[in-house]
């Protein structure tokens, strides 16, 4: 957060009346002190454009909706050619005359977007043109899409994305017409984000598509390939996650900040749930299918198709960043853990030890680097996965309640204090630093 700048201002023109700086270099002290008070009012701006056109579009459909079953067919038709009418006018006087305009852009853009969709509503509902819910949001995302191109249109772009997602969801298993053009169209998205990963990587925006579809992406894999691994799920969801982790580690290599980096945040969370569970005794391993065994197989093309370029981009991983990040790495080998264990048959019991060792091995690792590296984030994380550890053995033991109940509060007491030690010591290293 920048501090107000009413003093620089102020010793700026004092300076120039010195001819301690010239106009041209005060300016440009100006320009940087300013710039992200600028990049911030244009983001609210934009917010507010999109949520603008969105109660405009609103609007317009409940004051016609009001007495819709009174018009005629021909009056239904006038109504929402004039509505997209509007909005095309709006969308070209934006593009030529306020280009340059980031709420202009996008307000034009989900406007044009809403009308659209509204319009064909009204005719298909007016004219019975037949169809399901699938085949109107397929064909409604097929027209739209350009929108996001023709303005670079964020809003335009998440709305896409989500429909898409939908479709493909809805489409899986059946197979088809539908099931092509909707991935069709995730490919044609694709496009469009590749070219802000290029060009626009650190971008705020950019920053939230990548965890948009990271969760898309992610309600995408639980359904196209859920029938492929059956007793595999574990493994391939920390699979998954761990090719996020590294996919961001490898964007944004030198980022710290946790609101810059929240698929990496997102993945390393996932994939810790998943080793916690593992870390649950029981009699039997079905946490690890094992109880599918009599008709469960993997897909070896599929597992060599994910598992290759995983590889590659931990491979690459280590050999530019082991010396500074190798404490996370345990993070990325997970998933070939979850597989070992999965192909040797273990039991419950021994899967429950082997993944506790492991988990509580990858804990300590955070604690000790986040405290080398005065990150308190990460030695926060490191002692928050150990503590909730601990509370699952805790469950996992023959305590009574009495007994469960001290040894919560004492693992709680533990964390504030261990807490407030690591927050105590960071801080003073970090001013002797100074």
């Amino acid at each position: 957060m920048k501090a107000p700048i009413g003093w620089l201002e102020q010793q700026l023109d004092e300076w120039v009346d010195a001819s301690l700086v010239t106009s041209e270099n005060a300016a440009k002290i100006r320009a940087r002190y300013t710039e992200g008070d600028t990049d911030r009012s244009n983001r609210l701006m934009m917010i507010f454009a999109i949520f603008g056109a969105l109660l405009i579009g609103a609007g317009f459909i409940s004051i016609f909706a009001y007495n819709w079953e009174e018009l005629s067919r021909a009056a239904k038709a006038v109504i929402a050619f004039v509505l997209l009418g509007l909005a095309i006018v709006f969308a070209v006087y934006a593009k030529l005359r306020k280009e340059g305009s980031a709420a202009y852009s996008e307000g034009a853009a989900i406007f044009w977007s809403v009308a659209f969709v509204g319009a064909f509503a009204i005719i298909a509902q007016t004219y019975n043109l037949g169809g399901d819910l699938v085949s109107f949001m397929q064909f409604t995302t097929v027209m739209t899409l350009p929108i996001l191109y023709i303005f670079n249109s964020r809003g335009v772009a998440a709305l896409s994305f989500i429909s898409i997602v939908a479709l493909i969801c809805s489409a899986t298993g059946d197979g088809g017409s539908a099931h092509t053009i909707s991935w069709l169209l995730m490919i044609a998205w694709l496009a469009w984000y590749i070219w802000r990963l290029i060009f626009m990587r650190f971008e705020y925006a950019t920053i939230v598509f990548n965890l948009l579809f990271a969760l898309g992406m992610l309600a995408v894999f639980n359904i196209e390939l859920n029938h492929l691994i059956v007793g595999y799920e574990l493994f391939f969801h920390a699979l998954y996650c761990g090719f996020f982790w590294l996919a961001s580690a490898l964007l944004y290599p030198k980022e710290t900040r946790f609101y810059r980096k929240p698929i990496e945040e997102f993945s390393k969370f996932a994939i810790a749930i998943v080793l916690l569970i593992l870390s649950i005794d029981s009699d039997d391993s079905w946490l690890l299918g094992n109880g599918y065994r009599d008709y469960w197989e993997i897909d070896n093309a599929l597992f060599f198709m994910l598992c290759a370029p995983y590889l590659a981009m931990l491979g690459f991983f280590i050999a530019k960043y082991y010396k500074e990040r190798s404490y996370e790495l345990f993070f990325t080998v997970a998933p070939f853990l979850i597989f070992f264990a999965t192909e040797i048959n273990l039991s419950g019991n021994e899967s429950g030890l082997l993944f506790t060792l492991f988990t509580a091995i990858g804990a300590i690792l955070l604690i000790v680097n986040g405290t080398k590296q005065l990150e308190l984030w990460r030695a926060n994380q490191g002692i928050m996965l150990l503590s909730i550890l601990i509370l699952i053995k805790f469950f996992d033991s023959d305590l009574g309640f009495l007994e469960k109940g001290i040894g919560f509060i004492v693992i709680g007491t533990l964390f504030l204090g261990a807490n407030w030690l690591m927050n105590r010591f960071i801080k003073k290293q970090r001013k002797v630093m100074q």
